[in-house]
């Protein structure tokens, strides 16, 4: 096989036409769940992903990244992204970093480790990062060290995974962009490691349905936008509806009032009341308390503007994004 160069990974650089609005979005403002750390390292013939089997939960004995949910307090995904990594690979353990290292190691604005940012937004409106992270430098006393330091660990975040597999990079794009349907399973050839003679052994392994969901439009190298960072890369499954609806709350919450005087008195649009923007958020917010509904916003002011004789929304959609 043909070596990768670490960075020049097999996807092709794809741009919406639209990027302006998140651009100015940090990574920070992103409302996400959860976060994960994938883990990658290359030999001369390829490059292989790190993945880890699920011990627990409906998808136990699925492979994943190593990752999880948001907790109390976490103000950036990074954070979050660390804290799992750490835990779940127990690399104080296994390679000895603690927490604030983990964290240095995959932070873009600390080390050159982590090659892209993949911030995702379901279909339902879920949204995960993803840092996919080379991992040369410690991948063999990581592999090494992992069961016998799962052995040792009576944490419950420490023996969340149970197995650890290696997966060609070539072949988990293909497993991924050859899918289907949507939430199709997936199974894909591995080098799984035995724990008790620490030897791999090729396997058939099934990947996790949120790993093939969350990586998808990557793999797929489909339209995304760019963030601040080139590294930084922000895909939806969501209709071009509902992603609008939920830049446009970024805008909104970062600006207030002043984007809707700003949005709705420009030359382009005609004069749309401030007013009329606020009371569309009053109405998404009365409808499903804290739950916003990402479809209000957009057809109030599409009937607005089909009123005034514009283009379906166009107008609006233009100021946002160049706001």
């Amino acid at each position: 096989m043909q070596k990768i160069k670490f960075s020049l990974l097999p996807i092709t650089l794809s741009f919406l036409a639209i990027t302006s609005l998140c651009a100015q979005i940090r990574l920070s403002e992103f409302n996400y769940g959860a976060a994960s750390v994938l883990p990658f390292y290359a030999t001369n013939d390829a490059t292989y992903v790190i993945l880890s089997r699920e011990r627990w939960g409906r998808d136990a004995g699925t492979y994943d990244d190593f990752g999880g949910k948001r907790d109390k307090g976490e103000k950036h995904p990074v954070i979050t992204a660390a804290r799992e990594f750490h835990e779940e690979a127990i690399l104080d353990k296994t390679i000895g970093l603690d927490l604030q290292q983990t964290q240095n190691y995959i932070d873009i604005k600390k080390s050159k480790n982590t090659h892209y940012v993949i911030a995702n937004t379901t279909r339902k409106g879920t949204k995960n990062v993803t840092y996919i992270t080379n991992f040369n430098h410690y991948k063999t006393q990581f592999i090494t060290n992992f069961y016998n330091a799962r052995k040792r660990s009576t944490s419950f975040e420490n023996r969340e995974k149970d197995r650890i597999a290696l997966v060609n990079w070539d072949d988990l794009q293909s497993a991924i962009t050859d899918q289907k349907k949507y939430n199709d399973p997936i199974c894909i050839k591995a080098l799984v490691m035995n724990p008790k003679t620490n030897k791999f052994k090729y396997e058939q392994i099934k990947l996790r349905p949120y790993l093939v969901i969350k990586l998808s439009g990557f793999f797929r190298d489909q339209p995304y936008m760019q963030g601040k960072s080139s590294k930084i890369r922000f895909y939806t499954q969501q209709t071009q509806n509902q992603a609008l609806c939920d830049h446009a709350h970024e805008v909104y919450k970062r600006a207030g009032n002043a984007v809707a005087q700003t949005l709705f008195t420009s030359k382009e649009i005609g004069a749309f009341d401030a007013s009329d923007y606020i009371t569309a958020l009053m109405i998404e917010q009365d409808d499903l308390k804290k739950k916003i509904n990402a479809t209000s916003f957009f057809h109030f002011f599409k009937k607005r503007a089909l009123k005034n004789k514009y283009e379906t929304g166009k107008q609006i959609i233009t100021i946002l994004q160049n706001y």
